[in-house]
This record gives C-alpha cells, sequence and structure tokens, in this order.
C-alpha cells in the first residue's frame, strides 16, 4: 500500500488526455473522487482496509460492538493485560445454537474481565459476543474491516491494497467525464463506471458469505 494519489490522477490525466496542470479538470475533484471510491470499495468488499488493534474496553455483558468505523470483525487474537501485554488466548465458537442448545444459562455466567470465546453475530457483522460475560474492564486484540480517514492530500498514500488502483482510476475517470464541463460525456462516464463496477463487483458471495456465518459450522 504505497502508491500515492497523485500517481493514479496523473494515470487518468493521460487516459483523459488532460495532462497536469490539467486545463479541465483540478487536482482537487480527482482528490474527492479518489475518497469516494475508496469509501465505496470498502462498504463493498468488507476486508478492503483492515485494522489490528485493541477493543477497548468491551461493554459490560455478552453484547459487543466494534469501535466506529468498524465494518466487520475479522478475527480475535488475545486478551490484551495492561494495555499492551499479551494475555489469555481466545477461541472461536462457530455453531452459537450448539452453545445455545448445550449451555443455555452460558450468558448468565458470573463477568470477569478476561475472554475465553468470541462468537460472531450472524446478521451483524459489526457485532459479536463474548464468553463469560465482561465486567466493562476487558482488553482484546483483533482484526477487523473499516472504513479509512479521507486522504487529505494528492501526495498521500491510498489506504487500500495496490490491487485497487485501476478500479481507482476508472471511478475518477468515470466521474470526470460525468461532472459538468465543456468535456461531459454521459457515454463514457457509463463505460468506465461500468468498468470500475466490474473490477470491484458486488459485494461478493465470499464475504456475505463470512459475515453471516461468523456463528456458523466451517464447511456447512
Amino acid at each position: 500500500m504505497a502508491i500515492q494519489v497523485s500517481a493514479i490522477i496523473t494515470s487518468a490525466r493521460i487516459t483523459l488526455l488532460d495532462p497536469a496542470p490539467g486545463t479541465t479538470w483540478v487536482d482537487a475533484d480527482f482528490l474527492v473522487w479518489a475518497n469516494e471510491c475508496v469509501r465505496n470499495i470498502c462498504g463493498l468488499k468488507l476486508n478492503a482496509y483492515r485494522i489490528k488493534g485493541i477493543i477497548s474496553p468491551l461493554a459490560e455483558g455478552t453484547h459487543q460492538v466494534l469501535p466506529a468505523g468498524g465494518l466487520i470483525l475479522l478475527d480475535v487474537y488475545e486478551n490484551v493485560i495492561g494495555g499492551t501485554g499479551n494475555g489469555r488466548r481466545i477461541t472461536k465458537v462457530n455453531n452459537r445454537q450448539l452453545l445455545d442448545s448445550v449451555a443455555p444459562n452460558w450468558a448468565a455466567a458470573t463477568p470477569q474481565a478476561e475472554v475465553h470465546q468470541w462468537i460472531g453475530d450472524p446478521v451483524d457483522p459489526t457485532g459479536f459476543e463474548v464468553y463469560p460475560p465482561n465486567d466493562g474492564t476487558g482488553q482484546l486484540r483483533a482484526l477487523w474491516g473499516a472504513i479509512p480517514a479521507p486522504m487529505g492530500t494528492t501526495a498521500a498514500n491510498v489506504p487500500i491494497d495496490d490491487a485497487w488502483e485501476l478500479a481507482i482510476k476508472n471511478y475518477m475517470i468515470a466521474q470526470a467525464y460525468a461532472a459538468n464541463t465543456e468535456r461531459q460525456d454521459l457515454m463514457k462516464a457509463t463505460q468506465f463506471m461500468s468498468a470500475y463496477e466490474k473490477l470491484v463487483g458486488a459485494r461478493s458471495q465470499g464475504e456475505v458469505a463470512y459475515a453471516v456465518r461468523t456463528g456458523a459450522p466451517r464447511g456447512t
């Protein structure tokens, strides 16, 4: 993830026959479109931008949510002791229904700070449950998909993988042709947007399956 927005803008300008500093479109517009595109990609591909960090503090009880901007919980590693130290590793429960049937009162266990198991929410990918219920002081090291902060300048690095470069370029060109300028070309705008959509795809079945099956057995 080292490509700068400016490099993609330069490439887009070559296709648009509008070399820098540009006579039809300004860099500020391309930066806006780049940020729009990154947000759109992250909304469709929930793991496009990943954060490995600490969820702290946990809420009291079993039900938990990701930090602001989180889209999907991908994995939970261990308890965090003293803010930085590694604590007990945490296992994933793949079948909440089985747990509920075997131990229907598990959510009523005595609350504590240390988490032993986590359970993905089969409906809301931003939520999850922990066992034992937390006392409100627990901390977890985890991996989750999120929406990155906007890029502030064209010198900023694109926060998602370089593999998205062509998709971002096509999105920029589509928006440029769609803009109300003397070179507006809605047919070309549609063509480049279609190319963008093919590269990105609608939300993939694999990601939807992951979101839905975080509480389901593997291989089902």
